[in-house]
This record gives C-alpha cells, structure tokens and sequence, in this order.
C-alpha cells in the first residue's frame, strides 16, 4: 500500500467508517442513547451548513489549486477551502460523542484526528482549514450541548 492511497482513505473514507461507529455504538448500546445519536447529528448538521456558509464568504484557494497538483481523493472540491468541513464534521462527530460518552469520544479522537492529516496530505487543505473546522466542530458543540438543550432530544417518543 503506497502513501497516495492511505492518504486517499483518510482523506475520503475514513470519515464514513466514524459514522459507522456510531451506528454500532447506538444499535448495540454501547454506550449512546437514541436522543445522544440525535443530538450528534443535529450538531454534524449545524457544523455542515456553518462550514458551507463560511466557504461562501472567505475565499482561499485548496492546496492543489495553488500548488499545481491533482488532489488525492475520490472527488476534486470545487469550493473554496476554509474551513474545512470534513475535519469539522468528523470532530463535530468525536465531540458530540465525547459529551455524551468520555471513553467513546477519546477513541474516535484518533480517527477525527486522521481526517484532518488526511485532508492535508491529499492537497485539499491546508493545516489552516483543517484547525478552523475543529473550531466550529468545538464552538458547535459547545453551544449546542448544554444541559436543557440536550433534554429537548430527550423526549418519549424519541426514546421509547
């Protein structure tokens, strides 16, 4: 296995097996309740339309644009690259998870941590962008995880 396609996994596929994660957490209840996966995925949302905003407002050329050279990942970003919003969301992911589960959360660290390294490697980001997404994953879930906020999800007919 060579450099460009590990770095293409993290870049582009490493992010779907951390949702995977989080089925398997959820289903096997393994530490996450139905209101704690909802929670987590109205914060990946909240992150997801942030990160699009922001790239319609800052412009910054991706890595392979300014350097001359192809991207290695599946698809080739048309947008702009601040923030980047595959590392907000796998961190949007890892922290929701942390709030809910410390010992679930301090293991996805690792794979959310690969994303980002993963974006950089591959030429779609630079560290900047990979930084600024975990700030909005972190601000996200901060402002979104607060206790009475978190009983909204925590209804009857979400848990029964």
């Amino acid at each position: 296995m060579n450099l460009e396609m590990v770095s293409t996994f993290l870049a582009s596929f490493l992010i779907w097996f951390m949702f995977a994660g989080l089925l398997v957490l959820w289903i096997f209840r393994k530490g996450l309740r139905t209101y704690q996966v909802l929670h987590i995925l109205t914060v990946i949302f909240i992150v997801f339309l942030i990160t699009d905003v922001i790239k319609g407002t800052i412009p910054a050329n991706r890595p392979f644009v300014t350097d001359g050279i192809d991207p290695l990942t599946i698809t080739i970003p048309k947008d702009n690259s601040f923030p980047s919003a595959h590392a907000a969301i796998a961190f949007s992911l890892t922290f929701g998870i942390y709030k809910h589960n410390k010992k679930y959360g301090m293991i996805f660290l690792l794979p959310a941590t690969l994303v980002g390294v993963g974006r950089i490697i591959s030429y779609v980001h630079a560290p900047v962008d990979v930084v600024g997404g975990i700030l909005v994953a972190l601000l996200v879930v901060v402002l979104l995880g607060h206790r009475r906020l978190l009983k909204v999800f925590d209804r009857p007919w979400i848990t029964s």
